[in-house]
């Protein structure tokens, strides 16, 4: 199932005699399911498909098929098609591959509109790629020889960069294709066994973020098999526990997920994610089985998991693949179905959004140039509580748009950019996400300028650090026994003690600290005392492999109570209060 470029459910689903199955396609306008182009026409028996609609609502199938003259498994093919307004037409020639009872078929299209598909067996995935005139094979994956013919399943997805995701399940990892070469994600996916990983399944949030859902194998209680559903992300560098929940499962108790894909979705509002699954529970006395369905979606705010459906899967048969699909709109629709009846159940709630309003730009923007050569940007952090991450943006002269550096976002507030060249310059932008999937318009965001040198000299660096006080500011009035400062600073480690050293000190009192940084950025607090009435003035001082900096500033320091008496030279002066 997918959802239209209107936000409309539909459905691939097989009719027809065992003998000579066939495929249609059917969306949920007004209530009504309308037939998208008949039949999907073919000489072959329909096995298994896969339906792909891309934001420009173009219906793509990707479907496993076998002759009619032939029981054979190995003579079964994998065929693509499109719906070009009027019919099903079929893409290019036909797929071979050693296909078996197990096969199965996903296809993802990217937005520059490339086609791929994933041609699934019981020990292996092959990926082609339609170049126009023939199907091109690009890569394989493997599922590994662990589990049942059921878990030899794997799924293709894509970004809105055009870059492909597979999992393969024999690595417990997911591969990525740019357009020119395949790229294991860093580590492997599992939670607490990676030997008990029986099902993986995966889904890219609207913010890019991407999503495992991991089934493992607990053990088995009165001969159910227990498997226990956890869900990670991605943040770039590693994958991270959903709520930071490591050890206690989002499902336990005989729960699945079914399918690679469709099993996870997003809220359009905020981006957190939901996972439907099939659950099977002991009845007494008998130990018969009773199957239900469940949905649950990941609370940020509570950081919990919470169920929004838990209902019996009565029917004839064994509930089958569980998927979830979430419009634009906020619809929610849970569809299972059964393989004895062809039944369908489809289910539909909705989900308010609660916001619209994107952060605010990041402020205090600035940057230097490595000694590689390289880009070290650093942004003061935004306050918004629902503040995901930041984006990247560069062009390399006014007349340019601007193309986004990160493939996930940032939740550092510094970034560094290796992809540059000596004698050109470039323009930065800095934006903010919230988890609600709202962004700072590029259009007000702050912009810095960097010029690289034409050359930089073995073991320099390409500019000065760069060295800013955030709080406080300037010639302000400080009340009270405590005061911070924070600052942030660009430059290189020194080589021979391997940190940047930041020393703040008064040149009018009691006042000394040294301190090392964390991300570029540096925070003291000094408690004040009566030596310390006045400290007009402050130095910070730094210095790292690019060289030193430092900053003078001037504040009123008072221990006394904060009340306000007079006008003062710093605007604004602390007094005893009267007696």
């Amino acid at each position: 199932m997918a959802m239209d470029g209107e936000g409309h459910l539909c459905i691939a689903y097989r009719e027809g005699v065992n003998d000579f199955p066939y495929t249609e396609v059917k969306c949920l306008y007004g209530g009504e399911w309308i037939p998208i182009g008949g039949r999907v026409v073919s000489e072959h028996k329909a096995l298994f498909s896969h339906l792909f609609i891309t934001k420009e609502n173009e219906f793509f199938l990707a479907q496993v098929e076998q002759p009619r003259w032939s029981w054979s498994v190995y003579d079964r093919v994998l065929r693509v098609y499109r719906f070009n307004g009027n019919e099903w037409v079929r893409i290019g020639n036909d797929v071979f591959a050693p296909f078996n009872e197990y096969a199965k078929s996903y296809m993802t299209v990217t937005p520059s509109g490339e086609i791929y598909v994933l041609g699934n067996t019981y020990w292996r995935g092959y990926v082609w790629w339609y170049n126009g005139s023939f199907w091109q094979a690009i890569g394989e994956v493997s599922y590994g020889e662990l589990g049942d013919a059921s878990d030899a399943c794997g799924g293709i997805l894509s970004d809105s960069y055009g870059n492909v995701y597979v999992i393969d399940k024999g690595a417990r990892k997911i591969r990525i294709w740019d357009g020119t070469g395949w790229t294991d994600i860093d580590g492997a996916i599992y939670r607490n066994d990676i030997n008990a990983v029986k099902k993986l399944s995966f889904g890219i949030s609207p913010s890019n973020v991407l999503y495992a859902g991991i089934v493992e194998r607990k053990g088995l209680i009165e001969n159910l098999e227990q498997e226990a559903i956890y869900m990670d992300y991605y943040d770039g560098t590693t994958w991270v526990p959903v709520g930071d929940v490591v050890d206690t499962p989002l499902a336990s108790s005989g729960s699945a997920i079914t399918t690679p894909v469709g099993a996870i979705a997003f809220s359009p509002w905020d981006g957190s994610p939901y996972v439907v699954y099939r659950n099977a529970k002991i009845l007494e006395p008998w130990g018969a089985r009773e199957w239900r369905i469940v949905m649950k979606h990941y609370d940020i705010s509570s950081n919990e998991w919470i169920t929004d459906f838990d209902g019996v899967a009565s029917g004839p048969s064994l509930p089958q693949m569980p998927q979830v699909v979430i419009n634009q709109m906020g619809d929610v629709f849970i569809v299972w179905g059964y393989k004895a009846s062809g039944w369908i159940i489809v289910k539909r709630s909705f989900i308010m959004k609660p916001d619209t309003e994107p952060p605010s730009p990041p402020h205090g923007l600035i940057g230097m140039v490595g000694s590689y050569p390289y880009v070290l940007l650093s942004w003061r952090q935004n306050t918004e509580p629902d503040l995901w991450g930041y984006n990247i943006y560069r062009r390399s002269s006014l007349q340019e748009p601007f193309t986004k550096l990160n493939r996930y976002p940032i939740h550092l507030t510094s970034f560094k950019d290796d992809n540059v060249n000596l004698g050109n310059e470039y323009y930065y932008r800095v934006t903010a996400l919230d988890t609600w999937g709202n962004e700072t318009p590029i259009e007000i965001a702050n912009e810095v300028k960097i010029i690289i040198p034409s050359q930089i000299p073995p073991g320099e660096c390409g500019s000065s650090p760069v060295l800013v006080i955030d709080e406080p500011q300037n010639n302000e009035l400080i009340c009270g026994g405590t005061f911070t400062i924070k600052g942030r600073v660009l430059n290189e480690p020194d080589p021979n003690i391997g940190k940047i050293t930041v020393v703040i000190k008064g040149t009018d009192g009691w006042i000394y600290k040294e301190l090392e940084i964390t991300d570029y950025n540096f925070v003291s607090t000094f408690s004040l005392n009566s030596i310390m009435d006045m400290i007009e003035r402050i130095n910070v001082y730094s210095s790292g492999k690019c060289g030193e900096k430092s900053v003078d500033f001037s504040i009123r320091l008072d221990t006394k109570p904060p009340t306000i008496a007079k006008i003062s030279p710093y605007a604004l002066s602390c007094g005893l209060p009267s007696d």
